[in-house]
């Protein structure tokens, strides 16, 4: 929300100077008539106490109204009770009740607070508001919202006439998807920093956010979630007891993730110490996995590596010290993972009657690169997504698809398909294991181990389709014995037409 100074600026135009003082000095005048009583207290201070609803016009544009009110004009101290409006060219401010103390250039409302901007529709709502004013001790102003869960509804600013206000708030109809906020407290610090602590949710259309506490930046638009801090929409949750989002303007150009992060998806998961998504245009352009102890960690020491990136789809997983991903126009065309690369498949019906150690299909490197391309498909008439995560910490890359609703001109949907996968040797040689599919009547397919300096698979439908690979090469080809098994003869007969038992 904008206009905070002007809010204070005009309310100090109002208790500055009292309302029934010489006509010189006079900043505010009765727009109807008022019962009203001057009397001197013990300390010798003059007090004006205003009986009927009071109704002020005064410089600067500002009016102010209430049922009743209280001034004292030593202590440079007005009380307003009930039905209190305020207003002036760019805020107004409705409560039950409402307090300004001048020596402490401090301004209180309670009870059905109301504060709208009326600029850009901007509101906040709660049960009491807190204003300071920014002074020589103070270099900031704040606002402060407390009680009953305030909510602030944030809109854009509009331009607007200069010098008149609007007759009502814009309409929500002319404005963008507002940011919607509810916490425990809510403060604005200046005119440009923005705090909610305490059970913080944030919507804004269809993305949902939520934290311990919510921080935004407006001169650098960076939008902090801290303590147990996720966003969510229809295509993605995203987790973390860090997240920084960067905008400019309404485009979402970075999201930063840190500390047991994961990146949830109906196509894929990841999970990492750090997490980093880069936008272009709205659209995903690279996303960044890593933990920095892992990455720190000499590529040939014995010891057991920290935990590291980890990424998921239907029947892969992936893990590396770190996991790039670069895309276009949303849809993933590459991916690396950097440094103690190992990626497997699930078990499968394959995996039947083999030895536990050649049952998955698995690639070992200190790097490993995937990459992507587009293939068209039919749409099935009952085509969905469900948008569930993958339940057993696995995925496939092979089968990730591009941005929801994506088609080919036929109206075909557009996947993102696996093509190859590289597989490169560092301090150690790349590995990779594995298995063909069963040949006609139930033979079991082969099994190849291969090491090398570089491998690469070429992908068909998921499967390995042929391999080619350079540097000292080693490995073994397992063409397993098949052996056909003739049933055992049915028993004789007995002699009075049964079987022996």
């Amino acid at each position: 929300m904008r206009g905070w100074r002007g809010f204070v600026l005009g309310a100090l135009l109002v208790f500055a100077a009292p309302v029934a003082a010489a006509a010189q000095a006079r900043v505010c005048d009765l727009v109807q008539a008022a019962d009203y009583a001057q009397i001197t207290n013990a300390s010798g201070e003059s007090v004006w106490y205003f009986r009927d609803p009071v109704r002020l016009r005064c410089t600067g544009n500002v009016t102010l109204a209430a049922d009743s009110a209280v001034y004292n004009r030593s202590q440079g101290e007005m009380e307003l009770i009930g039905a209190v409006a305020y207003r002036d060219s760019a805020n107004q401010l409705t409560a039950d009740w409402a307090n300004y103390v001048g020596r402490l250039e401090q301004l209180l409302a309670r009870g059905n607070v109301v504060l709208t901007d009326l600029r850009d529709g901007s509101v906040v709502t709660g049960q009491e508001l807190q204003y300071l004013r920014e002074m020589p001790t103070r270099p900031l102003s704040q606002v402060v919202m407390r009680g009953g869960r305030p909510r602030a509804v944030l809109r854009e600013a509009r331009p607007q006439p200069s010098g008149r206000a609007p007759a009502v708030p814009p309409p929500a109809a002319d404005t963008a998807a507002p940011v919607e906020i509810t916490a425990d407290r809510l403060e604005f610090l200046g005119d440009s920093l923005f705090l909610a602590r305490g059970r913080v949710e944030i919507e804004r259309g269809a993305t949902t956010g939520a934290s311990d506490s919510a921080r935004y930046d407006q001169p650098s638009e960076r939008l902090t979630l801290l303590g147990r801090a996720h966003v969510r929409d229809d295509r993605y949750r995203l987790e973390g007891e860090r997240i920084d989002a960067f905008v400019r303007g309404e485009v979402l150009r970075e999201v930063r993730a840190e500390v047991r992060t994961s990146l949830v998806s109906a196509e894929l998961t990841v999970r990492s110490e750090r997490l980093r998504i880069g936008f272009v245009e709205g659209a995903l352009d690279r996303l960044e996995a890593w933990n920095p102890l892992a990455m720190a960690a000499p590529r040939d020491s014995a010891a057991p590596p920290a935990e590291r990136a980890v990424a998921l789809a239907e029947d892969f997983r992936l893990r590396a010290d770190s996991i790039d991903a670069i895309a276009d126009s949303g849809r993933i065309r590459e991916v690396r993972a950097i440094g103690h690369g190992y990626g497997e498949r699930r078990l499968d019906s394959l995996a039947v009657d083999v030895p536990a150690m050649v049952a998955r299909d698995w690639i070992q490197g200190d790097t490993i690169i995937g990459y992507f391309a587009d293939v068209s498909r039919a749409m099935p008439e009952d085509s969905a997504v469900d948008g569930a995560a993958p339940s057993d910490d696995f995925a496939d890359p092979s089968r990730i698809r591009g941005p929801e609703g994506a088609q080919a001109e036929s109206g075909d949907s557009v996947e993102v398909v696996l093509e190859r996968v590289v597989v490169i040797g560092g301090s150690s040689p790349a590995l990779s294991l594995y298995r063909m599919e069963p040949g006609a009547d139930g033979e079991r397919g082969a099994i190849n181990f291969m090491k090398a300096r570089r491998i690469i698979l070429f992908m068909t439908e998921g499967d390995v389709d042929r391999v080619e690979a350079d540097g000292p090469m080693d490995g073994v080809y397992l063409d397993p014995v098949n052996v056909r098994r003739t049933p055992a003869p049915a028993a004789p007969p007995t002699a009075a037409g049964g079987r022996d038992r």
